[in-house]
């Protein structure tokens, strides 16, 4: 599956048309991920560039560029949608932008159902929460 998706600029009309599509797979993904961040928190971190907003057809997603001693890594921290088109996504878009910018790998923040699925990824870490 080709996609033609880029990131949005969050200035942009096309940025909150699409967000407003689009946002309720990002707002499950936020939910899933144990309510870190609200959705206002999201949308500050792509408007000061330090998060990236991608949608597609039925599908979004949100990376972030981690810097790290030996090295930046694009992390995909919010995804949600159909899994086909976000693959297209992260193999057809947001791999090449990641290289471009210098990142020497993906990593991906998500579910245990994710890592089932990624075959092509390996577990390097587990978090684990807990309320107190």
């Amino acid at each position: 599956m080709q996609t033609t998706a880029r990131a949005t600029e969050p200035t942009a009309t096309l940025f909150w048309d699409e967000w407003r599509r689009l946002r309720h797979h990002i707002l499950a993904a936020l939910q899933h991920a144990g309510d870190t961040h609200t959705e206002h928190d999201v949308l500050d971190l792509l408007r000061t560039d330090q998060a990236q907003f991608w949608p597609a057809e039925n599908s979004a997603m949100v990376t972030e560029i981690v810097g790290y001693p030996n090295g930046s890594h694009c992390r995909i921290w919010l995804a949600g949608g159909e899994f086909e088109e976000l693959r297209a996504l992260e193999l057809d878009v947001v791999i090449p932008w990641a290289r471009q910018r210098g990142c020497r790998r993906i990593e991906m923040v998500g579910r245990k159902g994710w890592a089932r699925r990624l075959k092509d990824y390996n577990e390097v870490a587990r978090v684990l929460a807990k309320e107190i």
